[in-house]
């Protein structure tokens, strides 16, 4: 009888090539299936709520796959951590329904990207964060970030060897909050292309050191133009926080 699960996975995404298997590099997905394969006796497919880029990191990634016999669900997670690479954790799990699926019954996902806005760089958070040494005035980056939130054309902030079918999109809320000398950029979506949220926290900051103006995100957006947007951001100051169902 198999048994299908939803598990959630926190993993630091540096050193991996990204969540999905690539010829060029360890993946998350392939150190998953490798440790569940052993408690399977026999090889498991995962599927993710989407993929995270190398270098990204997660705090709650959601995942499903199927056993070919029903496993204690607390035994198979201890089982898991034992055998993963100590970057990834299984954080939770839970037997569903054959019809659930990680990717297609997903709402929405939450990201957060972390950047540090001092001069000297941390020795500790420089792993989950991007260290910018301009002041950044966060209120103007929330004036840019309002002409994002609903339903738009995003080719201006996708990658450029994106090969998604449409660059259409709907960005449900964008918060920035201040913690000190971080500021913490979370966008939350009921999808994202790849490289998005990293586009665009790159065109805020181009905006918040006073490189361009809040309405020029706007422009951006509407001319759908990827050279005219900021840089993409660094992956380590970006983490998939939640995804929503």
């Amino acid at each position: 009888m198999t048994q299908r699960y939803k598990a959630t996975l926190e993993y630091d995404g540096r050193g991996f090539v990204g969540w999905q298997v690539q010829t060029n590099g360890k993946s998350i997905q392939h150190e998953v299936e490798r440790a569940l394969g052993v408690l399977n006796r026999g090889p498991v497919r995962v599927t993710a709520s989407g993929r995270t880029d190398a270098g990204v990191h997660a705090l709650a990634q959601v995942i499903h796959f199927d056993f070919k016999t029903p496993f204690e669900a607390r035994k198979l997670r201890h089982g898991f951590n034992g055998l993963a690479d100590q970057r990834i954790s299984m954080i939770g799990l839970e037997p569903v329904d054959a019809a659930f699926d990680a990717q297609l019954s997903a709402r929405s996902k939450l990201y957060r990207y972390t950047i540090l806005n001092r001069y000297d760089h941390s020795p500790l958070l420089g792993a989950i964060s991007w260290h910018v040494r301009e002041q950044l005035d966060s209120e103007a980056m929330r004036n840019a970030a309002r002409h994002l939130v609903g339903k738009h054309d995003f080719n201006a902030f996708k990658a450029a060897d994106s090969c998604a079918r449409t660059s259409e999109r709907t960005v449900i809320e964008i918060t920035l909050q201040n913690q000190g000398e971080l500021l913490l950029i979370e966008v939350l979506g009921a999808g994202f292309l790849k490289h998005m949220v990293r586009n665009i926290v790159g065109s805020l900051v181009m905006v918040g050191t006073g490189k361009q103006q809040p309405d020029w995100v706007k422009q951006v957006l509407q001319g759908r133009d990827r050279t005219k947007a900021g840089p993409t951001a660094p992956p380590q100051g970006l983490a998939l926080v939640r995804v929503d169902y």
